[in-house]
């Protein structure tokens, strides 16, 4: 048989999120030992290099939509969920 999948899948800064990784390794074994590593050499550079780029960007370029605007009640579904 062939070996096993490698994934990972990950975001960052956990709180306001600017960037997700999802890196795949056909018949790389484990997610943990070879996908991961990869992953955080992306994390690392983009984190590194993030101050740079945001300079070259207006203030208002990177809305986070994940923030809600302020003073501002998040939508709530109140209706019943039907598990039938």
């Amino acid at each position: 048989l062939a070996d096993d999948h490698a994934w990972f899948a990950g975001y960052g800064p956990s709180r306001k999120p600017e960037i997700s990784v999802v890196v795949f390794l056909e018949h790389g074994h484990s997610g943990g030992k070879m996908a991961a590593p990869v992953a955080m050499k992306i994390f690392h550079g983009y984190f590194k290099n993030r101050a740079r780029y945001r300079a070259t960007l207006p203030a208002d370029a990177l809305p986070n939509p994940i923030t809600p605007e302020p003073d501002s009640e998040p939508p709530v579904n109140h209706a019943p969920i039907d598990l039938e």
